[in-house]
């Protein structure tokens, strides 16, 4: 467990979710793993993964979590 002052969200366990995700036009849900990893003292990533798909963000702190967000949200996602 993580109390504000001590915790370095750089070092977490990874978290496994199940994601709704579209892959040729099928919708389905699976389980992925999501994990973060500090690059220096200003930015990271954070990788999204399951055994068919990866998606790694690197960014500074804010835009990564705002990438991740839009990413869960889909609203990068615009399907014709």
């Amino acid at each position: 467990m993580c109390y504000s002052g001590d915790c370095d969200i750089y070092n977490l366990p990874p978290v496994y979710v199940d994601l709704k995700h579209r892959r040729d036009q099928k919708e389905s849900v699976d389980e992925f793993k999501i994990t973060n990893t500090r690059h220096d003292s200003d930015t990271g990533s954070i990788s999204i993964e399951n055994y068919f798909t990866e998606l790694i963000l690197y960014s500074s702190t804010v835009e990564l979590l705002n990438e991740l967000k839009e990413f869960l949200e889909c609203e990068k996602w615009d399907t014709e």
